[in-house]
């Protein structure tokens, strides 16, 4: 059995790597990723904010992740407040001066550095790495 198995993957190896010569320098222009490389670092070079993507938690469960999407966007999943669902609400975000500026419920926000301090909320007090879109909604790294 083992011998069949290895007999199908040389087979389809060899089946792959002569699609790959029918394709000429075409194919051996594009570079495929450095498993080294962090999974931002393309997309990076077009987001102002790149560095805000990840998690970010708050008080009692409450949290913003932030996504890397097309250049100068992002996809926001935002449980600001207790009222939100536990998986939190979906926003698109887009660059803007100082943070990125997304809508909810009719209004333009801006996600923005702060300190915990500067959140308002009594849980992130002391920390210093940390996101806020108005006072007392705010969420720190971990």
């Amino acid at each position: 059995m083992k011998k069949m198995i290895l007999l199908v993957s040389l087979a389809t190896l060899s089946a792959c790597s002569q699609g790959a010569e029918e394709n000429g320098p075409v194919a051996d222009a594009v570079e495929a990723p450095s498993a080294e490389a962090p999974a931002v670092a393309a997309p990076a070079a077009g987001h102002a904010h790149a560095d805000f993507a990840g998690e970010w938690f708050g008080p009692e469960g409450l949290f913003a992740n932030v996504a890397l999407s097309a250049p100068g966007q992002y996809t926001l999943t935002i449980a600001g407040d207790l009222d939100a669902p536990e998986q939190g609400v979906e926003y698109q975000g887009r660059d803007a001066e100082g943070g990125i500026s997304f809508v909810r419920d009719g209004e333009t926000l801006l996600l923005k550095r702060a300190t915990g301090d500067e959140t308002g909320l009594k849980y992130l007090e002391g920390e210093t790495d940390c996101l806020m879109i108005k006072e007392f909604e705010g969420f720190c790294r971990r």
